[in-house]
């Protein structure tokens, strides 16, 4: 097995285990973890000379991130064992090691990192926050590990001027909806800074009735809203796009 082959290499001194190959650019941690093989992982952690964090000079990225982008948790808990483990640093693409398990709906792996670092939800480090990511791709499980932390932005846009429940309302999943709701936090009237929407305006233009049912039951929510959009509101988005169904659910809204 390659862990065979290794072993002896790193035994005869033949195995520089921070070194970047000149053809792949891949160190041999990084590599280990891209073919997910554990057994090798193991043994080059047992070198006090292995430095956890060194990037390969293709993607910068470190073991840890390719872990958490292949949603390799048995990797990941095995490198976060490590001191001075750094999980802020970005890769060449400016993403950071939450945000590449948070896109693929990577639970585990969202859980050992945020129960590892708890400012790992802080939005400024990276370009697409782990709290954005999570509503926009619809992942539920993570949304629930992201939105029980006090320290999440839930009103706080991200690059694209949106914020987290602007994405569930957007793309309609009313599951995530109701996570991020649960909070005190959260403002369900406060309009986006993209189109300048609000959360109903979001659910009712693209016909998400699941969403616009759910959002109508909360008490806090203004149906009626001034909305920056040339004050555009649901009703009238509804109206104009032809929407029968969502006018009816509007109009026995006591408040509209």
């Amino acid at each position: 097995g390659h862990e065979e082959v290794v072993e002896v290499h790193l035994e005869r001194g033949g195995v520089v285990p921070n070194a970047v190959d000149t053809e792949y650019g891949q160190t041999p941690p990084s590599s280990a973890v891209r073919h997910g093989d554990v057994a090798v992982v193991s043994l080059l952690l047992e070198r006090e000379d292995l430095n956890p964090n060194s990037a390969d000079s293709v993607y910068g990225r470190t073991p840890l991130m390719w872990a958490a982008e292949a949603g390799n948790g048995k990797v990941a808990e095995m490198l976060l064992a490590r001191r001075n483990l750094n999980l802020h640093t970005p890769d060449f693409s400016g993403e950071t090691v939450l945000p590449l398990a948070t896109s693929k709906g990577y639970t585990a792996v969202v859980m050992l990192l945020s129960e590892h670092d708890h400012s790992l939800t802080i939005s400024s480090d990276t370009k697409e926050a782990p709290e954005h990511l999570s509503p926009e791709l619809g992942h539920g499980e993570t949304v629930k590990i992201l939105f029980a932390r006090d320290n999440v932005n839930t009103d706080t846009a991200e690059t694209r001027r949106w914020t987290p429940l602007s994405w569930a309302a957007w793309h309609g999943n009313p599951g995530v909806l109701k996570i991020i709701l649960r909070r005190t936090d959260v403002n369900p009237n406060t309009a986006d800074n993209g189109y300048g929407l609000t959360l109903l305006s979001l659910a009712v233009w693209p016909r998400h009735l699941a969403v616009v049912r759910l959002l109508l039951q909360y008490e806090e929510l203004k149906p009626n809203p001034a909305e920056t959009d040339g004050d555009r509101k649901p009703l009238m988005w509804a109206t104009d796009e032809g929407y029968d169904n969502v006018v009816e659910m509007l109009l026995a809204h006591h408040d509209l």
